[in-house]
C-alpha cells in the first residue's frame, strides 16, 4: 500500500518539512518567553497563547501525519525513523509548555 502524502509534504528533504519543523521550535522558544515575562492583561496574555498553541499543534500534527503514514506502509524506512526519533524528543519540549500552560490557566483566578 502507498498513501499520497503529497498534501503533507514531498518527502522528508522536502524544504517545507523542515522549514515546519523549524517554526515549531520556534513557537516553543516563544511560548516559553511568555510564560517568563507574563502580561498585566491576562485576557490579552491568555488569547495569545491559545493562538500559538493551536498553531504549534498543526504544525506538530502534520509533521506527525507524515512521519506516521509513511510508517504504517514502510517501518524500515530511515527516514521516517530518524524524523520520528527527531519529532519524540521535541515533543519533551511541547509536553513541557502544555505543562505551564496548565499551571498558568490554573493561576487565573477571574475566569
Amino acid at each position: 500500500m502507498q498513501w499520497d502524502l503529497t498534501r503533507l509534504y514531498h518527502g522528508f528533504s522536502d524544504p517545507n518539512f523542515e522549514a515546519d519543523f523549524e517554526k515549531a521550535q520556534q513557537l516553543t522558544a516563544a511560548l516559553g518567553e511568555k510564560f517568563a515575562r507574563p502580561k498585566a492583561d491576562d485576557m490579552e496574555q491568555l488569547k495569545e497563547l491559545i493562538n500559538a498553541f493551536n498553531e504549534l499543534e498543526g504544525l506538530v500534527n502534520r509533521l506527525r501525519a507524515m512521519i506516521s503514514l509513511t510508517l504504517a506502509t514502510e517501518a524500515q524506512n530511515e527516514e521516517a525513523n530518524a524524523a520520528n526519533d527527531r519529532l519524540q524528543a521535541f515533543m519533551v519540549y511541547v509536553r513541557q509548555c502544555h505543562s505551564a500552560f496548565a499551571r498558568y490557566v490554573g493561576s487565573l483566578h477571574h475566569l
